[in-house]
């Protein structure tokens, strides 16, 4: 029985960079990319491979052996905003339209993805405080104009 070998750590080469503040970050709907959703917070969509498949069987007396899965989800994304009461029109015709959606970091890089506008929640209404929301954005990993599946493509801007 072979045992894992450990891996040393490599040095991350240049010019790759890690972001050190979450400001700024803003999303467009190609659909409507000026809607007025003013971006307070967002989560882009993450992937997610699926959990391990149990390949277990009799033989293995002491550990339960696990399989990674062949295919890599796209999670939901979110974007909590201000917005402007008017725009409740416009979020009404985005909903569960196929689209493809764009977030932007501060530096200029983008992740391009396709999907939804799933879900629009208000936030609670309270006296003093600016009114928000939070949208749900639905990756679909589904490019419904050549109907073909289709993950996200990342842009990176020099030095990130």
């Amino acid at each position: 029985m072979a045992a894992p070998t450990p891996t040393a750590r490599g040095t991350i080469p240049s010019p790759r960079k890690r972001l050190k503040d979450g400001f700024k970050l803003l999303v467009t709907f190609a659909r409507y990319p000026t809607i007025a959703l003013w971006e307070i917070s967002g989560k882009p969509p993450g992937m997610d491979g699926g959990g391990g498949i149990d390949i277990n069987t009799m033989q293995d007396d002491a550990f339960r052996p696990k399989y990674p899965r062949a295919k890599i989800t796209e999670t939901d994304a979110t974007l909590k905003c201000a917005y402007d009461p008017a725009t409740e029109d416009d979020i009404e015709n985005m909903i569960n339209i196929p689209d493809t959606i764009t977030y932007r970091w501060f530096d200029g890089s983008t992740k391009a993805f396709f999907g939804f506008l799933d879900k629009w929640e208000p936030d609670e209404l309270v006296e003093g405080t600016m009114p928000t929301g939070v949208a749900t954005i639905i990756a679909s990993s589904w490019d419904h104009a050549n109907e073909i599946t289709a993950g996200p493509v990342v842009t990176s801007v020099a030095g990130s």
